[in-house]
């Protein structure tokens, strides 16, 4: 049987299977094969017709727990998987410490932890919730001990003493009896995603977003920690976010990845931890894993693949799904109502049309690169340009055939074209890679202070911009490495992508959208407001700069007040393309797309009055067939130079 929709979160149970939840707020059970044996209907209430996704997870005894992202709370049958509670996040909270009114709000934290017959988990407000497990009743609701910043992860797989995480990378050991955590690390200055008990040493281990320190936003991996939180060893092998981590059942292996899109195999037979394999090769980033009876490694990637491995990373089986995911938009050169849509399986022609009123969006051609998912898209004369997953900048034709095709040494994160067209410039983890686009030889290199090329654009003079993982922006000479100038935002304001005017550079990602004028050189306006994630990508229209974010949110800024006009918060998925349309009469729209391959069509010129956003339709792209998994192993001193 086929997956509906992407799955989000995997847990192995002995003697029963795989227990997934999803997109829309059901749980399935897997077997070891990656078979579907059975599954949940959608949880949803009264104010919504399908469910959230369960991004926060757990088993015991005979149940199934689980929390949306608004913070409801619901329990299943393990046996069955029928729906037997459902909390409303706004009924159970402590009302005294609120505002008036206040609502629960959308968190993306996975901390949920079952200790003693109770369930410790936020709720929508942040604070923490102790649920009996077998009658579901909330027994009080207490301030977090991490305060107003949400748990990202609760470890209570030592007796006695616990461990939690926030999503500002403080750690606390304590007692979940007690609530009581008096020793506090930081650990990291974004999220730590997980903390496990390692019983073989009688250690914490504990992830990292970013790092710390001079390793901010450079490189990060794991740390080891005693019981008291002395920190025992620290080992960095990741340029990108790691978000899972598991031990093999006896524990002489730990395994962890993250948005490297690479496994993390380690030897923990001795007190000292060593990588001793790196595996690749899956479709997008890792974002979870669970390891079963046998040792079989089972990996869940951000686009919805489950893939099991044996203990070693060979490839075992893959779950039937199909995929599909809007990486980018980008308008054709010679029809602006043309859209060059990059997706999990290439680049995808779409064509706005209006008739008589009527508004569509009308596949025209789809493009198969054979390439992993196209991250991003540039529009050339009468072609396009586009970097992927699997380390390649190629060009193409309009009709998809490719002239050239490059390989990248390192992943490669942006990519932008020089405005007289003759140069192509891909942000990568090894700087800024420079292309002659007739040609496709490699014309320069540009290191970006030891650090990671994560965005790039030019401006209209040919200056070539990089902007690192670690918030580092500098503007180099059209035709040499000298530096014009530069700004240090900071790691909070690492960026996702980057674009520019004749005036100004605009940046999305930490921290909102920033404009930094070119006179200025420095960040003068933000936009950020009610958003609850980084935020992905952003456009001006008119008198509006429009954001889109991981928390599904879509929202609209006034430009010259930055007050928030609009907001969506039911995208249908991770949002990441968008772009702007008018009308024959000049009205304002915006096409955002994202995660599912939605592309969602809306009017902007409702005023905020009306919420500024009117939906006219949404149009899903075909999904990509059963993908080809090629994991590949890699020892440790060539996976470290990659």
């Amino acid at each position: 049987m086929e997956i509906t929709n992407r799955l989000v979160r995997v847990l192995y149970v002995d003697g029963v299977g795989l227990v997934v939840s999803d997109l829309v707020g059901r749980v399935h059970l897997f077997d070891e094969d990656l078979n579907i044996v059975r599954s949940s209907p959608v949880v949803g209430d009264s104010t919504q017709t399908s469910g959230r996704p369960l991004l926060t997870l757990a088993v015991a005894d005979r149940w199934i727990i689980g929390k949306d992202k608004l913070g409801n709370i619901s329990r299943w049958d393990l046996g069955t998987l029928d729906v037997l509670d459902v909390l409303p996040a706004a009924a159970y909270r402590d009302p005294d410490p609120l505002l008036e009114d206040e609502q629960p709000s959308q968190t993306a934290s996975r901390g949920i932890a079952v200790f003693d017959g109770r369930v410790y988990v936020n709720n929508g407000f942040r604070q923490l919730a102790i649920i009996d497990l077998e009658t579901f009743k909330v027994e009080r609701v207490v301030e977090s001990f991490s305060g107003d910043d949400p748990l990202d992860w609760i470890c209570a797989e030592h007796p006695t003493v616990h461990a939690a995480s926030d999503k500002t990378g403080r750690v606390y050991i304590g007692s979940l009896a007690t609530l009581d955590f008096p020793t506090a690390l930081q650990l990291d200055s974004s999220n730590v995603h997980r903390i496990r008990y390692d019983v073989r040493h009688d250690r914490f281990w504990a992830i990292q977003d970013r790092g710390t320190g001079a390793g901010d936003g450079i490189a990060n991996g794991v740390m080891l920690l005693g019981l008291d939180g002395a920190e025992l060893q620290n080992i960095t092998f990741a340029r990108n976010d790691v978000e899972m981590l598991t031990f093999s059942p006896d524990y002489d292996r730990a395994y962890a990845g993250g948005f490297d899109g690479e496994l993390q195999i380690f030897d923990n037979t001795e007190p000292e931890a060593r990588i001793i394999a790196t595996v690749s090769g899956f479709t997008h980033q890792l974002v979870d894993a669970t390891v079963g009876a046998d040792g079989s490694v089972y990996l869940l990637s951000q686009d919805g693949e489950l893939v099991k491995v044996d203990r070693d990373g060979a490839f075992l089986a893959r779950a039937d799904f199909r995929r599909q995911c809007v990486w980018d938009i980008q308008h054709s050169l010679e029809r602006t109502e043309r859209l060059y849509v990059a997706t999990d399986d290439g680049v995808t022609v779409v064509d706005f049309t209006e008739t008589a009123g009527d508004l569509t969006l009308d596949v025209v051609a789809h493009h198969v690169a054979g390439f992993g998912f196209t991250r991003r898209v540039v529009a050339l004369p009468h072609g396009f340009a586009a970097v992927t997953w699997d380390r390649k900048v190629y060009v193409a034709d309009a009709d998809g055939r490719q002239r050239w095709v490059r390989d990248l040494p390192a992943f490669g994160h942006a990519l932008a074209v020089s405005p007289d067209h003759h140069r192509l410039l891909v942000a990568s983890n090894t700087g800024g890679l420079e292309f002659d686009l007739a040609s496709g030889d490699q014309v320069d290199r540009i290191e970006v202070e030891g650090t990671l090329g994560w965005a790039c654009t030019y401006l209209s003079s040919g200056e070539r911009v990089l902007a690192s993982r670690d918030g580092r922006i500098r503007v180099h000479a059209a035709d040499s490495h000298e530096i014009r100038w530069g700004l240090d935002m900071g790691s909070d304001y690492y960026p996702k992508r980057m674009w520019a005017t004749d005036t100004a550079l605009y940046v999305s990602g930490g921290w909102g959208i920033k404009e930094i004028p070119f006179e200025a050189r420095k960040i003068a306006r933000q936009w950020y407001e009610l958003l609850d994630n980084t935020v992905e990508n952003g456009l001006l229209v008119d008198n509006l700069m429009v954001a889109v974010c991981y928390g599904m949110q879509m929202a609209a800024y006034d430009y010259l007040t930055g007050e928030i006009v609009g907001l969506v918060e039911d995208l249908a998925d991770f949002p990441k393309g968008l772009a702007g349309l008018r009308t024959a009469d000049g009205r304002p729209l915006v096409i955002v797309g994202g995660r599912g391959g939605y592309l969602g069509l809306y009017r902007l010129d409702m005023g905020p009055s009306k919420g500024t956003f009117a939906k006219v339709k949404d149009v899903y792209l075909p999904r990509s067939g059963v993908s080809e998994v090629v994991l590949r192993s890699l020892d440790a001193e060539r996976a470290d130079a990659l």
